[in-house]
């Protein structure tokens, strides 16, 4: 193809949000029960990609959050009947089939073996924890307890992730694939890529799978060793940045790495800038 040819485009139409059903329409089995860890940024595209998935199948049951006036707010704007002021509450409701864990990245692993030693299954936002100890405690609970964990895929994953990709370019030919339209923009990019994560966890949770074939736990902790020797390759350190108090934020200012993080490099130092957290480690904004 020449640099003047342009490539056929093959434009698919984007899936339509379903309709409400009348009760009774679909026999088969009952909506996927989510309770929502944290009421921050991710959570609330999370939340919009549920809403672009049929009602028999998925609905938001609680929500919680550290402040029970942000999850109140979380509620009332997604019209999510429970909200509670603490992950524990979060963890004791009964009605709750599968919870999805958007906490602050220090916060996954206290919070998920909250949720994993009650019972409940776990979808974990990316990166399951900070490091391959603490990824390894999570695997082992959910072995242990028989409950199902999966984390929410890199986008190097092949079948579903966040940033999926929307075009396929290949032999002149450009076919696209766009998602779903929300109800309201985004926090993050392709933040609607959400609802193939949530279809796939019902999938498992029916078939009564432990973990997912898609993205098993032997990945999570492969993807974890891998970012723990390229921290040690650049000398950072994660020292002490866990946390057993998921109710307890991570605050970081505009030029200091975050608490627990060490560089063994004084010449090169950890930048930081000014309106970005550093990779891996999330503000309680994005919770």
């Amino acid at each position: 193809m020449s640099a003047l040819e342009l490539p056929n485009i093959q434009e698919r139409e984007a899936e339509p949000c379903p309709e409400p059903e009348p009760p009774g329409a679909r026999p088969g089995p009952p909506p996927t029960r989510w309770g929502i860890c944290a009421a921050g940024a991710i959570s609330h595209d999370f939340v919009l990609a549920l809403g672009t998935l049929p009602r028999s199948e998925h609905t938001v049951a609680a929500v919680a959050a550290r402040d029970l006036g942000r999850a109140q707010a979380f509620a009332r704007r997604f019209g999510v009947p429970r909200a509670y002021g603490s992950y524990e509450e979060l963890a004791e409701d009964p009605d709750i089939d599968v919870v999805y864990v958007g906490t602050v990245n220090p916060a996954h692993l206290p919070a998920g073996l909250l949720f994993l030693r009650r019972g409940r299954a776990v979808l974990m936002e990316k990166p399951m924890a900070l490091g391959a100890r603490e990824v390894a405690q999570l695997v082992g609970t959910a072995r242990e307890r028989g409950v199902f964990l999966m984390e929410v895929p890199l986008p190097s994953a092949p079948s579903f992730h966040m940033n999926c990709p929307t075009e396929l370019l290949w032999g002149g030919h450009r076919e696209r694939f766009p998602l779903p339209a929300l109800a309201e923009p985004p926090n993050f990019p392709h933040g609607a890529g959400l609802r193939y994560e949530a279809q796939h966890v019902r999938d498992c949770l029916l078939r009564g799978l432990t973990e997912s074939p898609e993205m098993p736990l032997a990945e999570s902790e492969v993807i974890a060793q891998l970012l723990d020797e390229a921290r040690a390759q650049v000398g950072v350190r994660l020292s002490g940045a866990t946390t057993d108090h998921p109710e307890r934020p991570l605050t970081l200012s505009s030029d200091q790495p975050p608490s627990g993080v060490t560089t063994d490099h004084p010449e090169r130092p950890l930048t930081l800038l000014s309106d970005q957290p550093p990779s891996g480690v999330t503000t309680d904004c994005l919770e």
